[in-house]
């Protein structure tokens, strides 16, 4: 059992790895399109949903450090941009997906529904 868990682990760390250098080179994290096809492609719904989960919490705390060093606005850009990442990845359910594709984007539509929230919570 235990070589079983360690082999699914270095699976996953493996796919995880495939799946952020991909976001990365697509600039997924500035583009909510190419994000959408991002999570299409994604070979492992799992790593999708912890990379979406990461650079969410990167885009937060990078907003955070800017209003630290005085940009007033940041939090609200932060929030901004989350809102339009979502909407984008609404986009891409109004599109022929199979249901595979179809679970992944709306796993990440609500997640990003709820970290959205939790943003305006902050801002408002």
């Amino acid at each position: 059992l235990a070589l079983c868990i360690t082999t699914f682990q270095d699976a996953l760390k493996h796919y995880l790895k495939l799946a952020l250098d991909d976001y990365e080179a697509k600039g997924c994290a500035t583009d909510g399109e190419a994000r959408g096809q991002w999570v299409i492609r994604v070979d492992a719904a799992q790593t999708a949903l912890v990379l979406n989960c990461l650079f969410w919490v990167r885009l937060v705390e990078d907003s955070f450090d800017e209003y630290k060093a005085g940009h007033r606005s940041a939090c609200e850009q932060a929030w901004q941009r989350s809102a339009e990442l979502l909407r984008a990845l609404i986009t891409v359910t109004q599109t022929a997906l199979d249901k595979r594709a179809r679970q992944k984007v709306m796993c990440m539509i609500t997640l990003d529904a709820h970290n959205r929230d939790v943003q305006e919570r902050l801002v408002r």
